[in-house]
């Protein structure tokens, strides 16, 4: 039931920003922190990219490269995560730069973000697979040194890295949780195995001052420094794909919370499995002139084959390396395409009525699976001309997704960072600071890796990065110019939050639950078909008759200014300020909830988001001690007078006010709809229509309790004219308060009437207490036509005569004489309405109270995990660590039996070393008698 809740919450926030959610919500934070991980895939990415920095500085550029990288990516994936908190749609970056842009520039900012992180995405991906056809290649040469793969080889290797992902992500989707969470714990093994082998095996080990302070820039041709910013590649390029799994959002459970935790953390741990991954391979690394003239251009293989001294453990560690990488084909797949699908659902790909698609037996986009697979092995083909392809691939993509990431930053910091104040990931006062730097790094980059690896350039090791990128470039202002320039508009930000003149709406700013929706959705079946009045953009706005069967008054009108706020156009509006959002807010808790003091305690932090909701409690508090009537009195008022100052300046707005405000005048004063005051003659919108009851049938064909005590009113004072069109909703929840303000106005005529049909009440409740409700009330349908519901009310007429005559049958008392007052006998027809007055009053009062409760739980449990958020990651980690090592264990014990089939027991003899080594220091502490007797060996 709480994934149901939590998913229906993330689907009606990707409805407000104008998304319908069409793909299954089945992955986790740790899922996601998996696929990002799996993306990045530092093994395998530092591996296939070592020839850049040995030849442009070798050891310092690779550790202190890596670090400096590491470091500024964590800057980067900051920002990002800051500003997907606020918008978590599988837009990603092109859809936040629409919404933090203003309007005149929001479609060409997303058009423009939108290609850069699509051809991004691609080559990736382009990268990853083409790399990992390669490294399969190499592994040949472990037995067969002569061999070298040609160029038909490679592509066709390639071409089948790239259909088993497809695969994978097309009939394999409902696992792809389940292989995201494997691959941390298979690439947390393999660098400690790998650390383990090198150290425990080589025979032939550099010095610290090697692994740390050697840098060698001959081979580049670039001069000294110049040559280790090149270099920088080799980490911008593994550490580039945490940015895409923001196309994930629309995939995982509360997406504001978990996505930009899952962005950071995943940049940080693969800064420390790189970290720990490179330093024992520089231990042992060979010369580096051998590893430069390997044919394959992966040296990676001849460093394990080295250090392990024979072809099968140089092959057993590239196996788990290769393992790596099919795990970042297929997650870099994933996101590619689920990048494709989102920019294809906006009109902004050519023939994006297919890409669009989503396949409903599979649950994934299956054409923009099978588009991104196909652009990849069509981008494979430069290969034939080129064999340092593979620079360009890994530049392009390093460019892409570099340039789509600081594009949104820039434009925040540009306007001022205003719609990331009440992001749920706050970077706070260092926000300025950090955006800096990571723009001014991105402009660099975007230098960097357009340059070749080393000098001099012939046409088969030139950097085509820049051509793929203009070819890209020139595909998407074809597409603008032929298409796009007059259909393509961005996001659907009309729907959603976007508010031009100030910034996206605040989480406060939003109502805290519409009444409207969750009646409709959790009522139950009689009243779930009740639809809520909406914006008619053919014609004047009005109430349909069958509204009115909600009976309420205040109630009513208050559920509807609900929905108003709903409906009020973004664009065009100009923002309240804090303090008329804060007053409507606390309206509407104490409207909802009563006083703040017995629901919960004013937050105590020095946080921002603590702050917000002290602001929040304040106001709230500020409401104390009004009656609930009064409060949603007083919030419909307030809204009124905020709608005519800030959201009255298109004609839309205009008519959601004059709507609103004609009904709550109507109440207020139960003036004529002819009235000349009327708000909506005002604007021009032709007056409400007075519906036709009695065509209408069911309930509404009979004056309801309330409806009688006005009209003897309105009859006594106007001479009984009934040709007043006057809208009569009253509500049963205020009943109290209404009925005695009235009373207080009436006559003595007036009252004896009211009184009267209290009396009536009173006698109905009590032969109610004898009396069966028929089945047939309940099911009656409302919305039938009058002949249907003439035909239900005679059946029922019928059937209560019939058992009347029999004497009462059921065993219930004979009806009393007539002339007996306190015991009259009331009508089928007037104790059926009765009887549906009643329950739709419980059922208004239980809807009510059941979203303040739902508010109020979901506050208490929010407010919950805070409190235990600390103890809850502790338990965590002691869990995750207690997982991996049985996992290391067990994959370090197959290792060991492998290698003793081979014949193969220098690593089980460095092991032995290594225990009695530890066994010694015990024994030194005087601590061994602690510890049980290990004879492991």
């Amino acid at each position: 039931m709480h994934e149901v809740t939590v998913d229906a919450s993330a689907d009606a926030a990707l409805a407000r920003m104008g998304y319908k959610s069409e793909l299954p919500r089945n992955l986790s934070m740790m899922s996601i922190l998996g696929l990002s991980f799996a993306i990045m895939a530092a093994p395998f990415g530092l591996s296939t990219t070592m020839y850049i920095t040995l030849t442009d500085g070798q050891s310092v550029t690779i550790i202190w490269g890596w670090v400096l990288v590491t470091l500024i990516s964590i800057a980067i994936a900051a920002s990002l995560a800051e500003i997907c908190a606020v918008y978590p749609t599988a837009g990603g970056v092109y859809y936040w730069s629409a919404m933090l842009s203003t309007k005149e520039w929001a479609p060409m900012m997303s058009f423009i973000d939108g290609w850069l992180t699509l051809v991004g995405n691609w080559t990736v991906t382009l990268s990853i697979t083409f790399s990992t056809g390669q490294l399969i290649l190499s592994a040949i040469s472990l037995w067969n040194e002569d061999f070298v793969a040609n160029a038909w080889q490679t592509i066709l290797m390639f071409w089948a890295v790239v259909l088993v992902c497809a695969v994978v992500n097309i009939f394999f989707s409902k696992y792809l949780d389940l292989i995201n969470k494997v691959c941390i714990f298979w690439t947390a093994a393999s660098v400690l195995i790998i650390l383990i082998v090198l150290l425990t095996m080589a025979d032939n080990r550099r010095d610290a001052a090697f692994v740390f302070g050697h840098y060698d820039a001959s081979d580049s041709g670039w001069p000294s420094g110049w040559a280790f910013f090149v270099g920088l590649l080799q980490a911008a390029y593994t550490l580039t794909g945490y940015g895409m799994v923001a196309a994930m959002c629309e995939e995982v459970q509360n997406p504001h919370r978990e996505v930009p935790k899952a962005i950071v953390l995943s940049v940080v741990a693969a800064g420390i499995t790189g970290l720990i991954y490179l330093i024992p391979i520089l231990f042992v690394l060979p010369t580096v002139k051998d590893l430069l003239s390997v044919a394959s251009g992966q040296p990676i293989g001849l460093i394990f084959k080295t250090a392990t001294g024979s072809a099968g453990g140089g092959f057993g560690l590239l196996f788990l390396i290769l393992g790596i990488a099919m795990f970042a084909g297929i997650g870099s797949l994933t996101a590619a395409s689920r990048c494709t699908y989102a920019f294809a659902r906006d009109g902004a790909i050519p023939g994006f009525r297919i890409w669009r698609k989503v396949n409903k037996r599979l649950d994934v986009p299956v054409y923009a699976i099978l588009l991104s697979a196909a652009v990849d092995c069509l981008l494979g083909l430069i290969y034939f001309g080129s064999t340092a392809a593979f620079n360009s691939f890994t530049g392009v993509a390093t460019i892409c997704l570099s340039t789509s990431y600081g594009l949104p930053i820039l434009i925040s910091m540009v306007r001022g960072r205003r719609d990331l104040k009440n992001s749920t990931f706050s970077l706070g006062k260092f926000g300025y600071a950090i955006n800096a730097v990571t723009v001014c790094w991105i402009v660099l980059a975007v230098a960097l890796f357009c340059m070749p690896v080393f000098l001099p350039v012939t046409a088969s090791s030139m950097n085509y990065a820049s051509v793929v990128f203009a070819g890209f470039a020139a595909i998407s202002i074809i597409w603008y110019i032929v298409y796009a320039r007059k259909h393509f508009t961005g996001p659907p930000a009309s729907a959603e939050e976007r508010r031009r003149s100030g910034g996206p709406y605040s989480k406060l700013e939003q109502p805290p639950l519409i009444l409207a929706r969750y009646l409709q959705e959790k009522s139950p079946p009689e009243l779930a078909h009740r639809k809520f009045p909406v914006s008619s953009h053919e014609g004047p706005a009005r109430f349909e008759a069958s509204d009115l069967t909600m009976s309420d008054s205040v109630d009513r009108v208050f559920v509807h200014a609900l929905n108003t706020v709903k409906r009020i156009p973004r664009t065009g509006t100009a923002r309240p300020p804090a303090s008329e959002r804060l007053k409507l807010y606390g309206l509407y808790k104490q409207s909802m909830e009563g006083d703040v003091e017995g629901v919960m305690d004013r937050p105590v932090g020095n946080t921002a988001d603590v702050y917000a909701e002290c602001e929040k409690w304040d106001a709230w508090y500020a409401q104390r001690g009004l009656s609930r009537t009064e409060a949603k009195r007083r919030y419909i008022s307030t809204l009124i007078d905020t709608m005519h100052r800030y959201a009255s300046q298109t004609p839309e707005a205009r008519e959601l006010v004059a709507e609103l405000e004609f009904v709550w005048d109507q109440i207020k004063s139960n003036t004529s709809s002819s009235s000349s005051s009327s708000p909506v003659q005002n604007v021009g919108v032709p007056r409400l229509p007075q519906p036709n009851y009695a065509s209408i049938g069911g309930r509404l064909a009979r004056p309801n309790y309330e409806d009688r005590i006005a009209m003897a009113r309105d009859d006594h004072s106007h001479g009984r004219n009934h040709g007043d069109s006057r809208l009569r909703v009253l509500s049963p929840v205020s009943q109290p308060d209404g009925l005695y303000q009235r009373r207080g106005n009436m006559d003595v005529a007036d009252e004896e009437e009211a009184q009267v049909l209290e009396d009536e009440d009173e006698e109905d409740e009590e032969e109610e207490e004898y009396e069966e409700a028929q089945d047939t009330l309940y099911e009656d349908d409302d919305d039938n036509d009058n002949n249907q519901s003439q035909q239900n009310s005679q059946r029922f007429d019928d059937d209560h005569d019939e058992a009347q005559s029999r004497g009462r049958t059921r065993g219930l008392q004979p009806a009393p004489a007539a002339g007996d007052k306190k015991h009259r006998v009331v009508s089928s027809g007037e104790r059926d309405r009765r009887w549906r007055r009643r329950v739709e009053q419980a059922l208004t009062k239980m809807t009510a109270e059941i979203a303040a409760v739902r508010e109020q739980m979901e506050a208490r449990a929010l407010a919950n995990r805070r409190r235990s958020a600390l103890w809850t990651w502790l338990k965590w980690i002691v869990w995750v660590t207690f997982r991996q090592i049985i996992f290391d264990l067990a994959i370090l014990g197959m290792v060991l039996i492998w290698m003793r089939i081979k014949g193969d027991r220098r690593l089980e003899e460095k092991l032995k070393v290594g225990w009695s080594e530890v066994k010694t220091r015990l024994a030194k502490l005087k601590s061994l008698r602690r510890f049980p007797r290990l004879d492991i060996f």
